[in-house]
């Protein structure tokens, strides 16, 4: 039988220019130009060819990040890919979230898995939209080597998509700035996670 293996690196992009703990969703910011020393360490993880397959997050974080990994390489940006949308609750902390709508907070911790912000999305909502990315673009006959530049949560939902996790383990997956994880799936076999 022909090798169908294939696999899938996710790569979380590097830190915006925003304060620690702050929730970023589709706010739209540049990268932190100071973590430019970490591309070297990142890019020694993989290498550029010429039949891989690169998708990136059309958030200025994710393909400014994806164009400083993979220079010499055409991305395809899409919105599919994006973070969750926090709504109204864009670029606050979670602790700012509790002081101003503690009945919202205690609602989101208790069915986080449900609840949407408000003017924002749910985490159903960003598993559909990351369900669809798949059903688009990961498939068979694709290039055995595909790298995704996204987001914390999108890596996440694609990991619960794809592989046979809960949806509690892929949140208890450290994915920090410049995190790198591999899935790999051989011939007929499912996604296996390797981190």
């Amino acid at each position: 039988m022909k090798d169908q293996s294939q696999t899938i690196t996710l790569i979380r992009h590097l830190k915006p220019k925003v304060a620690a703990k702050t929730l970023l969703g589709h706010t739209d910011v540049e990268l932190d130009y100071q973590c430019f020393d970490t591309i070297n360490q990142i890019q020694k993880n993989f290498k550029e060819t010429s039949d891989c397959k690169i998708f990136t997050s059309d958030l200025k974080r994710s393909s400014q990040t994806s164009k400083l990994l993979f220079p010499h390489s055409t991305k395809i940006a899409t919105n599919l890919l994006r973070e969750i949308n926090f709504g109204v609750f864009e670029l606050y902390t979670w602790s700012k979230i509790e002081d101003q709508d503690p009945k919202f907070y205690e609602l989101y911790m208790a069915d986080w898995h449900n609840i949407a912000f408000p003017k924002g999305e749910s985490m159903a909502m960003l598993l559909s939209r990351c369900n669809k990315f798949c059903e688009e673009w990961i498939h068979p006959h694709n290039s055995r080597q595909q790298y995704i530049v996204a987001h914390a949560g999108s890596i996440r939902a694609l990991i619960y998509i794809l592989t046979d996790l809960t949806l509690n383990d892929c949140f208890e997956i450290d994915i920090g700035y410049g995190a790198i994880i591999t899935i790999t799936k051989e011939n007929n076999s499912n996604w296996e996670i390797k981190l």
